[in-house]
C-alpha cells in the first residue's frame, strides 16, 4: 500500500483515540497501559513478520533515550487521558499539541536554528486560538475539573515534547535499521504505565 495512504489512515485511527478515551469507563491509566502493550506488540508483531532484527551492541547505546521517552510517553497519555475526561477531547487534544511551540523553543536555544519571520504570526494566530477555544474552562478562583483538564492538557504538550526531543537523540544514537527505535519506546510506556496502574489500583 502506498505510504501516504498508510499514514493516512495512522492519522485517521490516532485521531479516534480521544474519542474512544471519553467513550471508555475505565481508568484513563488503564487505557494508557493497554494502548502501549497492544501498540507494542504490533509492532513487534510486525517486525517478526519483515525479518527486522536488532543486535544489542546497537541499541545498547541508545536504550536509556528511548527508556526516558518511554517514561515521558507514558506520562503524556496519564495526563493527557484526564484532560479529555475533564474538558473533552476536542479541547483536551489542541492543548496537547502545544508540544510544538516547546519543541521550536528547544530547537531554537540547543540547535541555534532559524525561525521564519512568518513563524511568529503564526504563534500569535496559535495562541489566540488555543486561549480562547479553553478560555470557559479557566477558573482561577478555584482549581475544579475544568481547571485541572487546561493544566493537564498544557502539560500533555510539554511531556509529548520531552519525548520527541528523546526520542531524537536514542534514533541519533541507534546504529540499527527498522522499527525497533518506536517499539522499544512503546514498551517502556507500556511498563511505566503498568507501574502506575498497579500504584493507583486500577488492576
Amino acid at each position: 500500500m502506498n505510504n501516504v495512504l498508510l499514514m493516512a489512515f495512522g492519522a485517521i485511527f490516532i485521531g479516534f483515540s480521544p474519542i474512544v478515551t471519553k467513550a471508555l469507563s475505565i481508568p484513563p491509566t488503564l487505557i494508557a497501559f493497554y494502548r502501549f502493550l497492544f501498540g507494542s506488540l504490533c509492532i513487534f508483531v510486525f517486525m517478526k513478520i519483515k525479518g527486522h532484527s536488532f543486535e544489542a551492541q546497537k541499541v545498547k547505546s541508545s536504550l536509556p533515550f528511548f527508556a526516558l521517552s518511554g517514561l515521558f510517553f507514558s506520562i503524556d497519555l496519564w495526563l493527557w487521558h484526564r484532560s479529555i475526561i475533564y474538558i473533552g477531547a476536542g479541547i483536551a487534544t489542541l492543548l496537547a499539541n502545544t508540544q510544538v511551540f516547546y519543541l521550536v523553543i528547544y530547537d531554537r536555544l540547543v540547535y541555534k536554528s532559524r525561525l521564519k519571520w512568518t513563524f511568529y504570526p503564526g504563534l500569535l494566530l496559535a495562541l489566540i486560538g488555543i486561549t480562547l477555544s479553553s478560555l470557559k474552562f479557566v477558573n482561577f478562583n478555584e482549581l475544579d475539573e475544568n481547571m485541572l483538564g487546561v493544566i493537564f492538557g498544557l502539560l500533555t504538550g510539554v511531556s509529548y515534547a520531552f519525548v520527541t526531543v528523546f526520542m531524537r537523540k536514542g534514533v541519533e544514537n541507534f546504529k540499527g535499521e527498522g522499527p525497533f527505535p518506536i517499539f522499544a519506546i512503546t514498551t517502556f510506556a507500556a511498563l511505566v504505565s503498568f507501574i502506575f496502574s498497579l500504584g493507583e489500583g486500577n488492576f
